[in-house]
């Protein structure tokens, strides 16, 4: 990818590291250089981070800084948050879910997620009672 082509949007976290676009797709790159898509797996794992900021925050400050691009990686962000092992990222994916971010594809994931035994019952009523919400 060309660093020319890189247009920061949002930054992920202090060290530099940032989601912007370039040509026409959502990349991860840092220092005004993309790194690569940021739907591919371990990009994604860099964008976790911005889970612990309210969804709209990140959502207003999208909206503000693009228009007419495609649409933000959240569906699968929130997709492999809801499965990562641990339960801190699961939980903070339900916030966005609570805080605002709709998307019908997320219904099995969470049917999926309520029903895994090695979560919290805590979680896996929460996780039932967004679904239910949706």
């Amino acid at each position: 990818m060309e660093a020319s082509g890189f247009r920061p949007v949002l930054t992920i976290n202090d060290y530099g590291l940032a989601l912007g676009i370039a040509d026409g797709t959502w990349v991860v790159g840092g220092d005004s250089l993309p790194i690569g898509p940021a739907q591919e797996r371990t990009r994604l794992r860099s964008l976790l981070p911005l889970l612990e900021r309210p969804f709209r925050e990140v959502e207003a400050e999208v909206t503000a800084r693009t228009s007419f691009e495609p649409d933000p990686p959240w569906l699968e962000l929130i997709t492999m948050a809801l499965r990562w092992p641990t339960e801190y990222w699961a939980d903070r994916a339900l916030d966005w879910i609570e805080g605002g971010y709709a998307n019908d594809e997320l219904s099995s994931v969470l049917d999926e997620t309520s029903q895994l035994p090695t979560r919290s019952q805590r979680f896996r009523h929460r996780a039932l009672r967004v679904r239910q919400d949706k």
